[in-house]
């Protein structure tokens, strides 16, 4: 729990930093997409890593594990971006919510999808991870929002950081939790591929 906590932390902080770096360099939609695309890679690289090293005492799903995780977060940060990015490119409104809208179901499966898949050499039923990673996501993401919409306008930039870096701690503790279980609960009933 600590492990994945600290690791998706840290993973959430990389596009987040990247974003707002970007953002205050006033880099074009396009370059700043980039950014935050290559920083959600390193998200997935700090998850992957931390669940990876959580699992050493079960099996070891190896560096595969590492790298379809970083490879599934660039892709769902890519659908992420899309609708600020289309909008900020001279899209209309209705077309930046369609993107969004389409591509929200395949932001919650893309990590789930890419795991499951190093997954089912070690385990059973490995498409349940997916749909663990689903519950789980949509348990945690709302967090990383609430918390600094509830942040005043004209606040200090220090309360806003503050704001988000709990917002983004807690996010990263309830999916550690419910991955947790689900991981514990796929190894318990199915140690065998198939």
């Amino acid at each position: 729990m600590l492990l994945v906590t600290a690791g998706e932390a840290v993973g959430f902080a990389i596009p987040g930093v990247a974003w707002f770096a970007g953002w205050q360099l006033d880099f074009a939609p396009i370059a700043l997409a980039a950014l935050v695309v290559a920083g959600g890679a390193g998200e997935g690289f700090v998850l992957g890593t931390s669940q990876r090293h959580a699992l050493a005492h079960a099996t070891d799903p190896g560096r595969s594990w590492v790298a379809a995780t970083a490879a599934a977060a660039a892709f769902a940060w890519v659908l992420g971006m899309a609708p600020n990015t289309a909008y900020d490119l001279g899209a209309p409104a209705r077309t930046a919510v369609a993107l969004g809208v389409a591509g929200a179901p395949f932001i919650l499966i893309s990590i789930g999808v890419a795991q499951a898949m190093v997954l089912r050499r070690f385990v059973r039923r490995a498409r349940r991870w997916v749909w663990v990673n689903i519950g789980a996501w949509l348990a945690a993401l709302p967090v990383s929002f609430i918390g600094p919409a509830l942040v005043p306008n004209g606040s200090a930039a220090w309360v806003f950081g503050v704001a988000w870096v709990v917002s983004g701690v807690v996010m990263a503790a309830i999916l550690a939790a419910v991955t947790g279980w689900g991981m514990r609960k796929l190894l318990a009933g199915a140690t065998a591929p198939g």
